[in-house]
């Protein structure tokens, strides 16, 4: 394809990164840059995607302050997003958190979903447990952060976890999927895992 433009690359960058092609990913962005074409928004999204999904957290890092510092881009919540997700799929729990407590922004239902699904792949139940109550706050009919909070605990074998469940239970409401009733914060005393009826195997 000749003359390919910015729409062009960030085609292709994008659909590597989400097809599980990383390395071709970031191999497209070098080439694009050599090309003399300018990213935009959109090509950094799929190249902190990218550089999440391979561990490059280092990498990530510099093509995040490359944005503004080389292409005077400003960052959106889909980069800060990436960057969290960034730092918390490597385990990196602690710069995660101070990459959000330093947005120029409030973080939104999609940052704290990033920093959930790591919390379950580590185990973190600590902070699984304070994204889960952000999202909550967000949006307290979205039953997936008792969900995934169920699958975490199980994973470290934390079965009795009734204190903390009626602390949530006192404020916030979910269902489990389409069609249920909505359970009341009042059921609060039945186990999180009752309540979902979620089995863990």
């Amino acid at each position: 394809m000749r003359n390919r433009s910015i729409i062009s690359w960030n085609a292709l960058i994008t659909s590597f990164s989400q097809h599980g092609n990383e390395v071709a990913a970031v191999q497209l962005f070098d080439l694009m840059q050599e090309e003399g074409v300018c990213p935009d928004d959109y090509t950094f999204v799929g190249l902190l995607s990218s550089c999440s999904r391979m561990g490059l957290v280092a990498e990530g890092c510099e093509y995040f302050k490359q944005m503004k510092s080389k292409y005077n881009l400003e960052p959106k919540m889909a980069h800060y997003t990436c960057m969290v997700d960034l730092f918390a799929r490597a385990g990196r729990f602690s710069d995660a958190m101070e990459f959000i407590d330093a947005m120029p922004c409030q973080p939104d239902q999609l940052v704290w979903e990033a920093l959930l699904a790591s919390c379950r792949i580590h185990g973190n139940v600590e902070l699984g447990r304070i994204a889960a109550k952000k999202i909550l706050e967000i949006k307290p009919e979205d039953p997936s952060p008792y969900i995934i909070l169920s699958s975490i605990h199980a994973s470290v074998d934390m079965w009795d976890e009734k204190a903390w469940n009626c602390m949530v239970f006192d404020t916030q409401r979910a269902r489990k999927d389409t069609g249920s009733s909505w359970i009341d914060a009042q059921e609060c005393s039945e186990n999180i895992f009752d309540t979902l009826q979620v089995g863990v195997r």
